[in-house]
């Protein structure tokens, strides 16, 4: 499940998320390798990066941020909710949420 990115000022029609991919560690419930591809404007195909963060927490600092939630009632196999915003190319600032499943 995933909502349409967004450009922040409005001004560009939402996008599509064409992708969206995390490793998640169930000891330490650390989000891994987030990577989420959307195309919005003039930015096509645009990669959304992000090497590391806590589940329930907020990643900051090279264009990207994302604040992460712990869901659902399988602790064996959560949904993670995140939250993300980037600075584009050409859009500007963007952002979105994806609901992950462990798998």
């Amino acid at each position: 499940m995933a909502t349409a990115p967004t450009s922040s000022t409005g001004r560009v029609t939402p996008g599509s998320l064409q992708s969206v991919t995390a490793t998640l560690g169930l000891s330490t419930l650390s989000l891994k390798n987030f990577s989420a591809t959307v195309s919005i404007g003039s930015d096509s195909a645009a990669t959304i990066n992000k090497a590391s963060a806590f589940a329930n927490g907020l990643a900051l600092g090279g264009g990207v941020s994302i604040i992460t939630r712990a869901m659902g009632s399988d602790v064996s196999k959560p949904l993670i909710a995140v939250a993300y915003g980037a600075k584009l190319a050409n859009t500007g600032d963007a952002n979105g949420l994806a609901v992950l499943s462990y798998q």
